[in-house]
């Protein structure tokens, strides 16, 4: 929440005191009772050629709102008290200094939260589930791989003829990381 407010040059040879936020209304003079619930702050800037810019900023820290004195949760209002003087401070004669107001602005700040929302609940309603039986046969003749090898040389493959009464090597190895094979249960010769 911010104010702002223009002063002549002359205001600023004086102080600024932000007694930002007072419980409910301006005739209370209690603080609020929670320090960390508002934290106010004010800058001085220049305006123009004639006049300066108060900006007072209240910053609340809504965790702390619901259970706070300046919330009503009946209305949804925040109801505040703001108090800025502009002060001249004197020196007395023992040396002690105190303020003297030369103005002072009072508001009274009312805040209206609105907690009301909109929303809209589909059907959310499912229907039962089915569970069938299913089997599914794969063929895996693109993912595995079968030939005549050498068993000296790394398995390579041996392209020669097969010779009368040697010995066949076959390796078979998966094309596909997806598909591991773990044995071989049975084989089929072709001529």
């Amino acid at each position: 929440m911010t104010i702002e407010y223009l002063m002549s040059p002359t205001s600023l040879t004086h102080e600024v005191e932000v007694d930002a936020v007072q419980m409910k209304g301006c005739k209370e003079n209690v603080s609020v009772e929670n320090a960390e619930l508002v934290n106010s702050t004010y800058v001085v800037t220049d305006y123009n050629s004639t006049s300066q810019k108060l900006t007072v900023t209240h910053d609340i820290n809504k965790s702390l709102l619901g259970n706070s004195s300046i919330y009503n949760a009946t209305t949804n209002k925040l109801n505040v008290c703001q108090r800025i003087k502009l002060v001249l401070k004197t020196s007395d004669a023992d040396g002690s200094t105190s303020n003297m107001i030369i103005v002072e602005d009072v508001r009274e700040i009312e805040v209206d939260f609105d907690l009301d929302f909109d929303y809209t609940i589909y059907d959310t309603s499912l229907a039962a589930a089915t569970i069938e039986q299913n089997q599914t046969e794969i063929n895996f003749d693109s993912y595995i791989e079968a030939y005549k090898c050498n068993l000296g040389e790394n398995y390579a493959p041996d392209n020669n003829p097969l010779a009368p009464n040697t010995m066949l090597h076959i390796c078979i190895h998966s094309l596909s990381s997806d598909v591991l094979i773990d044995a071989l249960e049975s084989m089929v010769r072709v001529q």
